[in-house]
């Protein structure tokens, strides 16, 4: 049996994958010449877009006495940044 590289493997389940994600959005998309818009978002919609990052709320956390962070103080900070959740 012939052994394939790592890489190789990659691009070629890579191309396998967006070709059948290629055919299937196409196929069940209502119209048969209608082509997937992918990407193109206008400025509008761009700055609406959350962001879909969460964080822990630890990442707040002060390990000095008297300087830890309430719950809610971190999930207000986080809210601020725009996290998600």
């Amino acid at each position: 049996m012939k052994s394939m590289k790592r890489r190789t493997f990659l691009a070629h389940s890579t191309a396998a994958a967006a070709s059948i994600l290629g055919l299937t959005s196409r196929s069940y998309s209502g119209i048969a010449n209608e082509q997937p818009v992918v990407g193109k978002l206008d400025s509008a919609q761009k700055s609406r877009q959350p962001n879909r990052i969460a964080v822990s709320t630890y990442s707040f956390w002060r390990f000095k006495k008297g300087l830890k962070l309430p719950i809610e103080t971190c999930i207000d900070e986080a809210a601020e940044m725009g996290f998600d959740g």
